[in-house]
């Protein structure tokens, strides 16, 4: 990276992070430019591709970054309940709030960012970040299938099955109103919870 001292390289990366994090969440991925995200660190255009080989994977940095903080959300809210059947309901209930709350990550599970992002990493980036999302619940339904609480089944499969009931964000506009939506997510949630709980 000619040009950039060690410590401008690491001031930039990071400044490129931030942008990305505010421009990525309030415009999204196809509005943000190059140009953009450039100028709010300070550099040159052409200068972003000395740090990102394109804003597709500086929105994955971003992303990973904010997935980081997610995953500890939904850890500590399994680990604050007090048996498998609130631990899911927790763990369900803090996915589907960071979706609607974040829009960067509401942008992905809604639009098309998805299809681009996937062609922007490579196979083994998303089969780790496959094997950290089972990672976070299939450990607790082990366990809780050792203790004979919860019903049989591989639990990565099990854990992979709660997780995609947090895919109802993405319907969400196509409830007749959010009160409409909001019972149909805390009942999902519930039978979902409560179907696991079923040994």
């Amino acid at each position: 990276m000619a040009g950039f001292s060690d410590g401008e390289r690491e001031r930039i990366r990071a400044a490129l992070l931030d942008a990305g994090s505010e421009l990525f969440a309030r415009y999204g991925l196809d509005k943000t430019t190059v140009g953009e995200l450039a100028d709010a660190a300070g550099i040159a255009t052409g200068s972003f591709y000395t740090f990102f080989d394109s804003k597709e994977r500086l929105y994955y940095e971003v992303l990973m970054e904010r997935a980081e903080d997610a995953f500890a959300r939904m850890t500590a809210a399994v680990e604050a309940a007090d048996g498998p059947e609130s631990g899911t309901r927790a763990f369900l209930r803090e996915a589907i709030a960071i979706v609607e709350e974040d829009p960067l990550i509401r942008n992905l599970v809604y639009g098309n960012e998805r299809e681009r992002l996937l062609r922007a990493i490579s196979d083994e980036e998303i089969e780790a970040t496959k094997e950290r999302k089972v990672a976070l619940l299939a450990p607790y339904v082990e366990r809780w299938q050792d203790e004979g609480v919860v019903r049989s089944g591989d639990p990565e499969t099990l854990a992979l099955a709660v997780q995609s009931a947090g895919f109802v964000v993405a319907h969400r506009d196509e409830f007749g109103s959010e009160e409409e939506y909001e019972a149909v997510r805390d009942a999902l949630v519930d039978l979902v919870a409560a179907g696991l709980a079923s040994p």
